[in-house]
């Protein structure tokens, strides 16, 4: 079975400054994430969406089992 990604992880994927310029929002907002290891659910769809956009698998099934796994770990 295959690792699931952080948040973290998931934005360096995508990259920061890339994925801010996608989602039209500031690049400190979206470094503020990676440092956070957190994106906030109110951007899930967009960035599913954007990375439908990039030939890359994102759901948002994926993005919450990334957040309940990273409430565990806390």
């Amino acid at each position: 079975m295959q690792k699931m990604p952080t948040f973290s992880e998931l934005i360096e994927e995508f990259g920061a400054s890339s994925l801010a310029r996608d989602l039209g929002i500031p690049p400190v907002n979206v470094h503020s994430w990676k440092t956070r290891d957190s994106i906030p659910s109110a951007h899930w769809l967009a960035l599913v969406d954007v990375a439908g956009r990039r030939g890359m698998r994102l759901s948002l099934e994926r993005l919450a089992e990334m957040a309940e796994i990273r409430g565990r770990d806390k």
